[in-house]
């Protein structure tokens, strides 16, 4: 395990529960931020790819990033990684103003960025033309269902352009992005 001044800890896992941690120092009051467990994908120079989510208000972003500000509450992140040191190459929050999540990340030969997530935000972010360009508000009990998310990031180096959401049934809740080496 090691520890970095920029907060994040690393530490070897088995493949599958690889976990990355971003810690406050000292921790802020109130709340103790969290990072979900996260996805890691690694391209071919072996920089690490992460998505999650977290509630830290002191999450690392990069300067130009997509979102730089914490709205509160749960969001969605996409971080990259250097290879060499773990050096913090992009990092962005993805999502709007209420609930959102990253569950999967997938790159490609080219080094865009494929992430699958969860949002309960009325104002995720979309492109134009979407297949659903607001949240669907679906009822699953004590609390509003969440729709589906898929976001390219043409390069981890540039901002990710606003991305489409679909509403999920409960049987394609759960979205998996495996990538073989044709990028199929």
């Amino acid at each position: 395990m090691s520890r970095r001044k920029d907060g994040w800890r690393r530490s070897r896992c088995r493949p599958g529960a690889a976990r990355l941690r971003h810690r406050s120092a000292p921790p802020p009051a109130g709340p103790r931020p969290r990072l979900s467990r996260c996805s890691i994908a690694v391209d071919t120079s072996g920089a690490a790819y992460v998505a999650g989510d977290t509630n830290s208000a002191d999450f690392p972003t990069t300067p130009g990033a997509f979102q730089t500000t914490y709205e509160g509450g749960r969001h969605a992140f996409v971080t990259k990684l250097e290879a060499a040191g773990g050096e913090l190459l992009y990092s962005t929050f993805l999502g709007g103003s209420l609930e959102d999540g990253g569950h999967n990340i997938a790159i490609d030969a080219s080094g865009s960025a494929y992430v699958v997530g969860f949002t309960r935000s009325f104002d995720f972010p979309t492109t134009p033309g979407a297949f659903q360009a607001t949240w669907g508000k679906g009822d699953c009990g004590p609390q509003p269902c969440p729709d589906a998310f898929v976001t390219k990031l043409a390069t981890a180096s540039n901002p990710p352009p606003p991305t489409p959401t679909a509403t999920p049934t409960p049987a394609s809740y759960r979205v998996y992005l495996p990538l073989n080496q044709k990028n199929h």
